[in-house]
């Protein structure tokens, strides 16, 4: 039922930007992020997280966020659709694993605003989606181990059941340009707040990239964070769309979390489902290559992220892989 609902939304949304002649909105941007644990050849904790995004340009005044300057920004609408998936260490373990994290999969639409301009970006999003066996984590995992890696998997009739969930996020960026020299280099530090019954949480964070001819956008950005798209464009509503043939760059980026609440972690909020005690302050350090030729653009970053949960024996690692084409 909630996999229609949000299959319904969708298609509400996409039948809405089909109707041009109608619409406010400009089609902007395409995102496609996909993080696994796979690029350091291991499946445990974090597995896998998978984003598809469409990011839109607001042609008038009609939407904008009214606590932020818009007299030389641009609004944008994004939306999302996006799977998480969660095990424990032993995915092939089909007894219940009562000391490491529980499987879990969080299938969530996600409705933001972002207020944007060469300086500065501050964005507000909604997520609505479930957890449990309706985010069909087990079916997707369950058919990339039989059909391509050839493991087998067992232990997800202890998967969180199902939730409804809701996030709210806001998250304030200002982006500061370093050098303008042939190796240009920008510093992107951000602050923000997550309130939801599967997420609660602040955080901080910084992105930098020095290269050549730099995108003129705010960062790519972690999956598994609410609130935080990839490839916002930074330019004020008064500058021309100047786009260079080509860019490339290294990228480093870090962030620091303190966690309220992880229903991921924590369990079903009726109690009746495995669970382990999260760390309250979670770190993550990262970095990678990216390059953008004409209007696409692909980066990978990879990351270390402390232990999020009192019982994980180390630290995690995975990868995230961008690929954007603006339109």
């Amino acid at each position: 039922m909630m996999q229609r609902l949000i299959l319904l939304i969708c298609l509400i949304f996409l039948h809405q930007l089909s109707a041009e002649e109608e619409s406010a909105l400009e089609l902007e941007r395409f995102n496609f992020v996909f993080e696994n644990d796979a690029f350091f050849r291991i499946d445990r904790w974090y597995s896998a997280g998978t984003d598809l995004s469409l990011l839109c340009k607001v042609k008038d005044h009609s939407v904008y966020l009214p606590f932020v300057d818009h007299t030389k920004s641009i609004t944008y609408v994004g939306f999302a659709l996006t799977q998480e998936i969660y095990t424990p260490a032993e995915f092939n373990n089909p007894d219940p694993q009562l000391n490491d994290r529980p499987y879990a999969g969080w299938l969530y639409a996600s409705f933001a605003i972002h207020q944007s301009s060469a300086k500065s970006l501050d964005s507000l999003e909604l997520q609505l989606g479930v957890v449990g066996p309706s985010a069909r984590a087990e079916e997707v995992q369950r058919f990339i181990h039989y059909n391509i890696i050839g493991d087998p998997v067992d232990g997800w009739q202890h998967q969180l059941h199902d939730e409804p969930g809701i996030n709210l996020a806001y998250h304030h960026h200002e982006r500061y340009l370093l050098s303008r020299q042939k190796y240009e280099s920008v510093f992107i530090p951000r602050v923000g707040v997550v309130l939801g019954n599967i997420r609660t949480e602040l955080d901080i964070g910084a992105l930098y990239r020095v290269g050549v001819h730099l995108p003129k956008d705010f960062g790519q950005n972690f999956v598994m964070m609410p609130g935080l798209d990839s490839a916002i464009p930074a330019v004020n509503s008064d500058a021309n769309k100047e786009k260079s043939p080509y860019s490339y760059y290294l990228q480093l980026q870090s962030d620091l979390r303190l966690v309220g609440r992880d229903l991921l972690l924590e369990g079903n909020s009726d109690g009746n489902s495995l669970s382990v005690e999260p760390y309250p302050v979670v770190g993550r350090i990262g970095g990678g290559i990216g390059g953008s030729y004409g209007n696409h653009q692909l980066s990978l970053i990879y990351t270390a992220e402390s232990k999020s949960f009192t019982e994980q024996e180390k630290i995690h690692g995975y990868a995230t892989l961008l690929f954007s084409y603006a339109y």
